[in-house]
């Protein structure tokens, strides 16, 4: 007979789903203002030859090779946009921060914070106040029972 083993909450299992959670925000289509009435399809505006030449040489005579670099990466960029689970996991691991943290709105802000500008759990030190932050969401959904999602 095989065993089941049951999964427990624990706080780096929580930092990983808000980290994961604002990553997922990151990519999602977002606009500060309202769409004004037009067509769906972006806007493209096709330079000459001779304007793209212009635009990369005004880019290399303020900021150097580096800056043309960055350009050049920046107009190959393609933002790959959350699937339906993604954006229902960051939905969920949202409100965390507010449910388990409310009587404590530092922390609270510290590990939304966090979590938004850190990109990878093994590479950052968790400062400890954070940690204690996820330490006491991890007790909450155990407590709450929330089961643990792959």
């Amino acid at each position: 007979m095989s065993e089941t083993i049951e999964v427990a909450w624990h706080h780096e299992m929580v930092g990983v789903r808000l980290i994961e959670a604002a990553s997922t925000i990151r990519r999602m289509p977002m606009r500060v203002w309202p769409k004004e009435y037009g067509t769906i399809w972006p806007t493209y505006n096709p330079m000459t030859p001779s304007e793209l030449h212009a635009l990369k040489n005004e880019i290399m005579q303020v900021g150097g090779e580096a800056a043309l670099r960055e350009w050049e990466r920046e107009q190959n960029r393609v933002v790959i946009q959350p699937s339906s689970v993604e954006i229902e996991r960051a939905t969920e691991a949202l409100a965390w921060p507010m449910r388990y943290l409310l009587n404590d709105r530092e922390t609270a802000q510290a590990v939304g914070f966090w979590a938004s500008t850190t990109f990878d759990i093994e590479e950052a030190e968790i400062p400890s106040f954070v940690r204690e932050g996820l330490k006491v969401i991890s007790r909450g959904l155990k407590q709450d029972r929330v089961p643990v999602r792959a």
